[in-house]
């Protein structure tokens, strides 16, 4: 088993790893709509609906196709030795790890914008300090998701440095 074989397999078992976290969180999606007290069907879709399907599909795409997100990470150089190198794991272990983040902000986002624009109001004197602190983690984790997805090579040979 080369690395590149086995990148497909950790891609896969993170596709499974991102859909299972999506089933066992279902009644947490129901818990936030129904505790809200509210009837709205954009509520039910931002809360509930969307969150549920944008996991689903991340992790079906990483479970069918892991051969799209490997070329992306792996380098296409054809060596004959099948040789597990350190960086090419490293990358990919980062990239997973950058498309978590990703999944879980981008979920999160959409529940505080929905939460948002339904009955509390977007003005800034109506959102709580807990809000506030939501929303700022929100936009770290997604900006330190989107570094980890798209700049992981980047950060493995800057790590590589100090070694």
């Amino acid at each position: 088993m080369d690395y590149r074989q086995l990148t497909n397999v950790l891609t896969r078992f993170s596709g499974v790893l991102i859909i299972v976290f999506a089933i066992v969180n279902i009644p947490v999606y129901f818990l936030q709509y129904y505790g809200l007290q509210i009837d709205s069907i954009m509520l039910f879709i931002g809360i509930t609906a969307t969150p549920f399907i944008i996991t689903i599909m991340v992790g079906m795409i990483l479970f069918l196709f892991p051969s799209i997100v490997t070329n992306r990470m792996v380098s296409n150089d054809n060596n004959s030795d099948n040789i597990f190198k350190k960086k090419e794991l490293e990358t990919v272990g980062l990239s997973i790890i950058g498309a978590y983040l990703l999944i879980t902000s981008i979920v999160d986002l959409i529940y505080l914008i929905t939460l948002l624009n339904q009955g509390q109001g977007v003005s800034v004197e109506y959102i709580t300090p807990d809000r506030w602190a939501d929303i700022i983690a929100s936009i770290a984790e997604l900006t330190f998701g989107l570094l980890l997805f798209f700049r992981s090579t980047m950060l493995v040979n800057f790590a590589g440095k100090f070694r």
